[in-house]
């Protein structure tokens, strides 16, 4: 059976480390949920188990914090957990989890182009709605989003913007 040989912190995660000198990162919280101490055996179902929740719970959490902190693409979140060892399995279900919560592409895409186009139209009230919209899509593809939220993400401004013309004339 394979027994803990370390438990440590390595940034916002844990790693515990077996004595077969393989290791599995998980969250602080996974890690205290869980139980696990050093010195302890496992049974290897048991720790199979293991690893896999770990790595759901890692990449939910890593997912929710990026979100919080940023708005991502869905294409730049699995990179950047791929990055940390997040199985894409887990990164999928864990971005599939969170999008009904209104984190999907296209709300992403149009926020960032409503808040694009708020500052643009304020720093230079010239701005064209012809080249604010080439130099959008490219930025958002650019950041991975699809042909399809980026769409919808200027057509949303676009209306927008077109029914604020209609108010002030």
């Amino acid at each position: 059976m394979p027994t803990i040989v370390s438990i440590r912190p390595s940034g916002a995660a844990t790693v515990i480390t077996l004595d077969d000198h393989s290791d599995f990162r998980c969250t602080r919280e996974f890690a205290a949920r869980s139980r696990v101490s050093r010195g302890q055996q496992i049974d290897a179902v048991i720790l199979e188990r293991l690893r896999q929740q770990a790595s759901f719970d890692l990449a939910y959490s890593e997912v929710a914090r990026l979100l919080r902190k940023q708005k991502y693409s869905c294409r730049e979140i699995a990179q950047r957990l791929s990055q940390a060892g997040c199985s894409r399995t887990d990164i999928h279900a864990a971005i599939d989890e969170l999008a009904p919560a209104g984190q999907s592409d296209i709300d992403i895409a149009a926020s960032l182009t409503h808040d694009r186009w708020r500052r643009e139209s304020q720093r230079d009230g010239a701005t064209s709605w012809q080249d604010f919209r080439r130099r959008q899509a490219g930025r958002l593809a650019m950041r991975g989003f699809s042909p399809g939220a980026i769409s919808a993400a200027l057509a949303e401004i676009r209306d927008q913007h077109d029914a604020a013309s209609v108010a002030r004339d």
